[in-house]
C-alpha cells in the first residue's frame, strides 16, 4: 500500500509544504521503524548524507552523486522532496547457512533533489541505510546512460577502526588479508594508484561503540560495475576500479544499491541481514520451488586438490569412499580432469563412470571449469550452453567455476550467465577467483559458496595469521557465504602454526553451503578413529544451521566464539588470533533449561597443535566451559540431549 506522510525534518529554515505527504527542506532526516537510526541528506553545491543512531554518529557529512553523461545529478540541490512510500514493512523471506529464514524491518522513501536530477530511493532499518539512485523521466529520455564517476563517500568518525583487505590481492579477486587501520593511516601514493584502493566490504569499529559496515547490495542484473572503496581525504569513496573510464548501461536499469549496516555488537552483525533482503526473489521460472527444488542441496564435500595438487582418476574414487564413510554429501572433481581420455568427449565419459559409482554411495559430484572456457556470449551464451548441457548428461550436481578475478560489467554479465544457464540444467554453482557476493544467494538458490576471501588453500604457500582467522566472521562473512575450504587434519607444515581445533572450528563458523573438508583419507582415519567421540564431532557438522548465536568473548581480529544449532545438537567453535594465549569461560546459557546434555569437548594441547584432548561430559544450561587456547588455537564442543546419538545431516 502506498504510503505518503510528512516525514522528520530539521533546519534553521522553515518547511515547505508540496503536496499532500511531502516536503521540501534543506535538510532532511529520514528515520528507522523503531526511531533510532536517522539518516540525514544535506542539500548544497554538493550533496551530502550522514547518520546517527541513538545519538551517536555514525557517518559525518559524506559525498552523493553520480555522473551521468557527464553531468553529476547531485551538484546544485537546492532542496529536497521526500516522500514516505512504503511505512513499518516487515519482510520476511528465506535464507541458508545461519538459520533458515530472517526478518527486516524498514521504511521506504523516494526523495528528490531540487534544482536537480537526482532522485533516491532509500530503505532505513533498524540496523542500516541502503539507497540508490533512481532515474528521473529527463534522465530516461536517451535510451544509454555514459556512467563516467560515482561521487557516493562514506566518512566515519576521526577515531574508528576500520578493517580492510590490503590491496595486493584483494583487487582482483578479492582475496586479501584483514587487518585494522584508522582513516588518517591512508596516504594515496602518485604513484600507484592502487595504493589506497580496497574490496568491500569494511568493517568499522565505532569510536562510541557499536560496528557498521559499507558495501553494495544486489549487484546481478548484467548492467552495472562492481565497485571498490579508494580510502583518503579522510572518507571512502565509491570507485568503479574495474572499468575505470565508465561504463554505458540503459536507462531502463536500475543500479545496485549502496549499504551501511549498523549493529550495537557482533551478535547483531553477524545475524545482520539487510544485504540479502534487498536481493530480488528467486526467478519463479527457473526455480519454482525456490531454493527447496529437489537437485539444490547444500552438503560436505571431499577434495583431493588441496591435499596434493592433482586430480588423478583414481584418487577421486578413494576420496568419495571418504565422503561416504563420514556422511558427506559430495566429492569435488578439480582442475585437471579434462586430461583423463585423449579427448574431451572419453574425460565425459570417465567423469560420467565416477558419478555413477559414487552415486551407488549417496555422494555427488561436483566439477572444476575455468571460466575462460564459457566465456563467449555469441548467440546468447551457445557454448556455455552446449558445454554445460553435456556436463549434466555425466550425472554431476554442480560445478566449481574459477578465475573471474573481476566486478568489471562485462565480468559481472558473466557470472549472471553462468547462473542462469546452470540452472536450467539443475546444476548447483560455487564460484571461485570470485567478486564478494551482494546477495546473489537468496536470488540464485543454486548458488552453494563462492570464494572472494582469502582462504585454506594459501596455508599450501605462507601462513594464514591468526588475526585473519578472526577477522573473517566479522568482514567478509557478513558479505554472505565464503568457501574458505579449511579442516585439514594432518601434520606437515600445512598446518602453518594452527591447531586442529581451530582448523575444525572454521568449518563451523564460516558459513558455506557448499563445506569442503582437505584432509586426505589416511589422515582423517588417524584423527578420528573409528566408534570415537571425535568422529562423532565432525560426521555430524553440517554446512547449514538453524540457530547462530556470537559469543561474549569475540573480538574483531582477536577471538570468535560462536554456538549454532543443527536440530537437537549444539556446536560451539572458538578460534584465538596472534597476540596471545588466551583462557575464556563459555557459559552455556544459551541451552534449553529442561534439558540435560551429553557434552563432547575438544581443547588444544599444550604441548603441540596436531592433537587434542577430548573429554566427554553431561552439561546444562547452568553450566561453564573453560578452554585455554593456543595461539592460532580454539576449542570445539558438540552437545546432544543425553541418551541421543544424532543422525548426520
Amino acid at each position: 500500500m502506498l504510503v505518503k506522510s510528512l516525514i522528520m525534518l530539521s533546519s534553521t529554515a522553515g518547511c515547505l509544504l508540496t503536496g499532500a505527504g511531502q516536503a521540501e527542506e534543506t535538510h532532511a532526516s529520514l528515520q528507522s521503524p523503531d526511531g533510532r537510526l536517522s539518516w540525514r541528506l544535506h542539500a548544497g553545491s554538493q550533496a551530502a548524507h550522514s547518520l546517527k543512531k541513538g545519538g551517536k554518529t555514525i557517518l559525518e557529512p559524506s559525498g552523493l552523486g553520480v555522473v551521468v553523461n557527464g553531468k553529476n545529478l547531485a551538484g546544485g540541490i537546492t532542496g529536497w522532496n521526500v516522500e514516505k512510500v512504503k511505512d513499518n514493512v516487515r519482510d520476511t523471506f528465506e535464507t541458508r547457512g545461519k538459520y533458515p529464514t530472517s526478518s527486516v524491518c524498514f521504511n521506504e522513501y523516494v526523495v528528490s533533489g531540487k534544482n536537480s536530477s537526482l532522485r533516491l530511493r532509500a530503505r532505513v532499518f533498524n540496523n542500516g541505510v541502503a539507497f540508490r539512485y533512481e532515474w528521473t523521466e529527463e534522465v530516461k529520455k536517451v535510451p544509454s546512460l555514459n556512467i563516467s564517476e560515482e561521487k557516493t563517500s562514506f566518512a566515519f568518525p576521526e577515531k574508528t577502526v576500520l578493517w580492510t583487505q590490503d590491496a595486493s590481492s584483494a583487487l582482483g579477486p578479492c582475496e586479501g588479508v584483514w587487518s585494522p587501520s584508522r582513516i588518517t593511516d591512508f596516504k594515496k601514493d602518485p604513484g600507484n594508484p592502487r595504493s589506497c584502493v580496497r574490496t568491500m566490504p569494511i568493517t568499522a569499529e565505532l569510536p562510541d561503540g557499536g560496528v557498521a559496515l559499507i558495501q553494495e547490495a544486489a549487484n546481478f542484473n548484467r548492467k552495472w560495475s562492481g565497485i571498490k572503496f579508494s580510502l583518503q581525504d579522510g572518507a571512502c569513496h565509491t570507485v568503479y576500479f574495474q572499468d575505470p573510464g565508465g561504463f554505458s548501461a540503459p536507462s531502463s536499469s536500475e543500479m545496485p544499491w549502496r549499504v551501511i549496516l549498523v549493529n550495537d555488537d557482533l551478535n547483531g552483525l553477524v545475524r545482520n541481514d539487510v544485504i540479502p533482503s534487498l536481493a530480488p526473489e528467486p526467478d519463479r521460472k527457473l526455480f519454482p520451488e525456490g531454493s527447496k527444488a529437489s537437485w539444490i542441496r547444500p552438503g560436505r564435500s571431499t577434495w583431493t586438490w588441496w591435499d596434493r595438487g592433482n586430480v588423478l582418476e583414481n584418487d577421486q574414487y578413494a576420496f568419495a569412499d571418504m565422503a561416504a564413510e563420514f556422511g558427506w554429501e559430495y566429492h569435488l572433481v578439480d582442475e585437471g580432469w579434462k586430461k583423463w581420455g585423449p579427448s574431451l568427449p572419453e574425460s565425459m565419459g570417465k567423469l560420467a563412470k565416477l558419478a555413477s559409482y559414487a552415486a551407488g554411495k549417496n555422494v555427488g559430484i561436483w566439477v572444476w571449469v575455468r571460466w575462460s572456457d564459457v566465456n563467449n556470449p555469441a548467440n546468447d551464451w551457445e557454448n556455455m550452453r552446449s558445454f554445460f548441457g553435456s556436463l549434466s548428461k555425466t550425472g554431476i550436481r554442480g560445478i566449481k567455476i574459477d578465475f573471474m578475478d573481476s566486478a568489471s560489467q562485462e565480468r559481472l554479465a558473466f557470472y549472471d550467465a553462468v547462473a542462469e544457464n546452470l540452472a536450467k540444467n539443475k546444476l548447483m554453482v560455487n564460484f571461485h577467483g570470485a567478486n564478494t557476493p551482494t546477495g546473489e544467494e537468496r536470488s540464485w538458490p543454486h548458488e552453494m559458496s563462492r570464494e572472494g576471501i582469502y582462504g585454506g588453500e594459501q596455508n599450501i604457500w605462507a601462513a594464514i595469521g591468526g588475526q585473519h582467522y578472526c577477522a573473517l566472521p566479522f568482514t567478509r562473512l557478513i558479505s554472505g557465504h565464503a568457501d574458505f575450504t579449511g579442516g585439514y587434519f594432518g601434520h606437515g607444515p600445512k598446518l602453518r602454526g594452527s591447531s586442529w581445533t581451530l582448523q575444525m572450528a572454521a568449518n563451523i563458523i564460516y558459513t558455506s553451503s557448499m563445506l569442503h573438508w582437505v584432509s586426505n583419507p589416511a589422515d582423517m582415519e588417524a584423527a578420528f578413529p573409528k566408534d570415537s567421540p571425535e568422529r562423532e564431532v565432525v560426521r555430524n557438522i553440517p554446512s547449514v544451521w538453524e540457530e547462530t548465536i556470537v559469543l561474549p568473548p569475540s573480538a574483531i581480529g582477536e577471538c570468535a566464539a560462536f554456538a549454532r544449532r543443527s536440530g537437537n545438537q549444539w556446536y560451539i567453535a572458538l578460534m584465538n588470533g596472534d597476540g596471545r594465549e588466551r583462557t575464556v569461560s563459555i557459559p552455556l546459557n544459551f541451552l534449553d533449561k529442561n534439558t540435560a546434555y551429553q557434552a563432547t569437548i575438544l581443547r588444544d594441547l599444550a604441548e603441540k597443535n596436531d592433537g587434542w584432548s577430548v573429554e566427554t561430559r553431561k552439561v546444562t544450561s547452568g553450566n561453564a566451559l573453560s578452554f585455554t587456547m593456543r595461539i592460532k588455537g580454539g576449542g570445539i564442543v558438540r552437545m546432544v540431549p543425553s541418551g541421543t546419538r544424532h543422525p548426520a545431516p
